[in-house]
């Protein structure tokens, strides 16, 4: 509807689950505190047909190896 790429929507996803007002971050916590807060807020918002171990193997069946680097 949005006339968004797959990358567009997914980036707009992410960023709408993991934007956290202030307020919702625990006093004195921590980097590593707000982004536990922010993957809790994202979990669950996923919706499939397919079992998660379908949706994981999918995922890895369509990654590239990548460009050749030299090291």
């Amino acid at each position: 509807m949005e006339r968004r790429s797959l990358t567009q929507e997914a980036l707009v996803l992410l960023e709408a689950a993991l934007a956290i007002p202030m307020g919702d971050i625990p006093s004195g916590g921590s980097q590593t505190q707000a982004q536990v807060t922010a993957w809790q807020r994202l979990a669950g918002r996923w919706r499939s047909d397919t079992t998660a171990v379908a949706e994981i193997e999918g995922i890895y069946a369509a990654r590239t190896k990548g460009r050749k680097v030299d090291l």
